[in-house]
């Protein structure tokens, strides 16, 4: 009796191995980059092959920038365009406490969702009446209450190392934003 018992289990467990073998063989083989193997789900035995990407399968090579210039009472000048969010340096510190993250995070958000909008060509007057325009024209619009400026008005940017040198960034515009009241 023992060792039809032995027998049992000792099938039992290599059909387990050998399965969760396959499994996992497959499933490293269709994590590698798409263009090295054809899908191979079909390979599968009855279910489908998590893919996961443990990097970036498109990594970021451009920085989003939201800039705001203003214009004072007395002036007809605009003054030079300031960030609205600069993102500080990183410390030691940072990789465990960084709550300045949080505004880092809400600035990228919001100029990746005004620049998405506007490469699916959106309208202006859609753009304009979108959340994250009005939330970036209020947290100017408070900004600025306090102080001599009487109008603003943002630009939604990219920078990007360039290619040739990466010392150096390239700077695309990629949305202006109309004329607001400091109110």
């Amino acid at each position: 009796m023992k060792l039809g018992m032995s027998l049992k289990s000792n099938f039992f467990d290599s059909l387990v191995y050998g399965v969760l073998v396959h499994h996992i063989t497959l499933t490293v083989f269709q994590n590698t980059p798409d263009t090295l193997l054809p899908p191979i789900n079909h390979f599968s035995p009855g279910w489908d092959i998590p893919q996961w990407r443990f990097f970036a399968p498109t990594p970021g090579t451009s920085n989003h920038h939201i800039l705001y210039r203003t214009k004072q009472n007395d002036e007809d000048q605009w003054s030079t365009w300031e960030e609205m969010i600069s993102s500080s340096d990183s410390t030691l510190l940072s990789t465990i406490w960084n709550p300045n993250s949080r505004y880092v995070k809400a600035n990228f958000d919001l100029a990746s969702s005004i620049i998405n909008m506007v490469s699916y060509g959106a309208t202006f007057d859609f753009i304009k009446s979108s959340e994250s325009y009005l939330i970036v024209s209020s947290i100017l619009n408070s900004r600025l209450q306090n102080t001599d400026s009487v109008q603003y008005q943002f630009l939604i940017a990219n920078s990007s190392r360039n290619k040739g040198d990466s010392n150096s960034f390239s700077f695309e515009p990629k949305f202006f934003s109309e004329v607001h009241e400091v109110r």
